[in-house]
């Protein structure tokens, strides 16, 4: 009997075992269950990653790759199974900066930084990468992981933005005005070189100032001390300013809100005008110059046609008395010196004719109104019809615009360049011609002909009062036709100039505002 009970002692303390075992067994095989599971999550997020993942062993060989560094690299893991991993070298990074990671790896620490890498194809690739070292159960290192990031794209954008910045810069400190850029409660942010040397300060005095300190009290500040507040005006503004030594010079302000990142700052650029001020205060006073010179002009020219028009009426009279009782009643000679005295005072008259002409171009003219060009030729045309009839001259003329002028003084222009042209003609017929451009906000007319055309030390002379190429006997006239032309086209806005060849005649062009009647 108590064999029976030991006996069935020993059976269930042995089922109890098995039941342990069993429970043991399962508990195993869960565990079992669950680390393949979390094998299976991890080596889907390994094959998944964005990130270039990369096991090697003591030695630097690969012996995993995940697909995103295939993708990257250009490599198939067979390709690099095996491989030690400096075949990805750029070789960008010295060999001394290697000897130092695998040391550091080597010793159980982790290394972080950026690598220039190389793909198959040689091309060169950014990335940054965190290497560990893996251990084992007694804790000893059996491979390295490393997990890298492709930052090309990234670089590639730093590259640009600090290439930006340095052009941004090089401009910025390369213009030859003064640049602040203001912050949003007046304070100067940043100076150009030139704004330190414009107001004397250095950069970092500038930069506890405000753009409105540098604006003496008095004058214009157009800076608002707020620029939320800021209405700024559209055009440069015109103000003076002080530098540091006290000196106050005039400057032209132009400033604008502008968004960098996600500030609002102003960008003021000031712009010395000394030079300029100086400039139109001397343009002013030779303007005043000027004027009081033609005033003088012709207050002279009237003095003296008036004080020489009653002693020429004199001479000119007698001459002809001489003429009409004592011709040839007296000698040759005394023929002749008559003549000389007629033909010298007409010259004289046509002279004072001119010359008063010429002093009351700007001041004697009429008031611009619309004219018919082709109106004004054809009265010309007929003034000359007696010289086109004796030189047997051939006019022709481009269709002709209507402009904005002085009718008096344009008839006179076309008739003295049209009568010009036929007066100093060679030894075939002339032939003028009037032709006529639209460039852009101008008309650009022009006089051609074939006569005896200008030598070119000539050209320079042609438009100055009183310079004469022939003598009276060659080509009569007074020396201020042209300088006369000259004097009505600067009145109406325009040029004259001309383009000649001797022997081979002449083009005198001019040009006409081409304003709306």
């Amino acid at each position: 009997m108590d064999d029976r009970r030991k006996g069935a002692k020993q059976l269930l303390n042995e089922l109890d075992e098995l039941r342990q075992k069993v429970g043991m067994l399962e508990r195993i095989e869960a565990e079992r269950k669950q680390a393949e599971e979390e094998i299976r999550k991890l080596s889907r997020a390994v094959s998944q990653s964005s990130s270039l993942i990369i096991i090697t062993d003591m030695e630097g060989n690969i012996e995993y790759v995940n697909p995103k560094f295939t993708q990257v690299s250009g490599y198939s893991s067979e390709e690099v199974f095996g491989k030690n991993a400096r075949l990805l070298k750029s070789g960008e990074t010295p060999s001394e900066e290697y000897a130092r990671i695998w040391k550091m790896l080597r010793a159980g620490k982790e290394w972080r930084g950026e690598f220039h890498n190389k793909k198959k194809s040689s091309e060169l690739f950014w990335v940054y990468a965190s290497i560990s070292p893996i251990h084992d159960e007694e804790n000893k290192i059996t491979h390295f992981l490393a997990v890298e990031e492709d930052i090309t794209e990234q670089k590639r954008m730093e590259e640009t933005l600090q290439a930006s910045e340095t052009r941004y810069r090089g401009i910025f400190e390369g213009v030859q005005d003064a640049i602040f850029v203001e912050g949003i409660t007046g304070e100067i942010l940043d100076a150009n070189a030139c704004a330190c040397e414009m107001f004397g300060y250095r950069r970092e005095e500038l930069l506890t100032k405000t753009v409105n300190d540098l604006v003496p009290d008095g004058y214009l500040a157009i800076i608002p001390g707020d620029l939320m507040d800021a209405t700024l005006p559209e055009n440069p503004v015109e103000t003076v300013n002080v530098r540091s030594n006290g000196e106050y010079f005039p400057v032209e302000i132009t400033a604008r809100l502008q968004e960098i990142g996600k500030e609002t700052v102003m960008l003021v650029v000031v712009r010395d005008i000394t030079e300029r001020k100086q400039v139109e205060k001397a343009f002013e006073q030779s303007k005043l110059d000027l004027e009081r010179s033609n005033t003088d002009l012709e207050r002279f020219a009237s003095i003296a046609s008036h004080d020489l028009r009653e002693p020429l009426r004199a001479i000119s009279g007698f001459a002809d008395l001489l003429a009409k009782r004592y011709r040839e009643q007296l000698d040759a000679d005394a023929d002749d010196y008559i003549a000389y005295i007629l033909d010298g005072t007409r010259r004289l008259q046509r002279l004072i004719d001119d010359l008063l002409t010429y002093s009351r171009v700007g001041t004697r003219g009429k008031a611009f109104e619309p004219v018919d060009c082709e109106t004004i030729l054809d009265m010309v045309i007929t003034n000359l019809t007696m010289a086109i009839g004796e030189s047997g001259a051939v006019v022709t003329h481009d269709p002709l615009p209507s402009i904005l002028g002085d009718r008096v003084q344009l008839e006179q222009l076309f008739q003295n360049l049209i009568s010009n042209a036929i007066k100093f003609r060679g030894e075939e017929r002339p032939e003028v011609h009037i032709g006529v451009v639209r460039r852009n906000s101008e008309w650009e007319f022009s006089i051609k002909d074939n006569g005896i055309g200008i030598k070119p030390q000539h050209m320079d002379r042609i438009f100055v009062i009183f310079q004469r190429l022939h003598t009276q006997d060659e080509y009569p006239g007074t020396g201020l036709g042209l300088a006369i032309c000259k004097r009505i086209i600067e009145r109406h806005g325009g040029r004259i100039w001309v383009v000649s060849e001797s022997g081979r005649g002449s083009t005198f062009y001019f040009t006409i505002p081409a304003r709306e009647p």
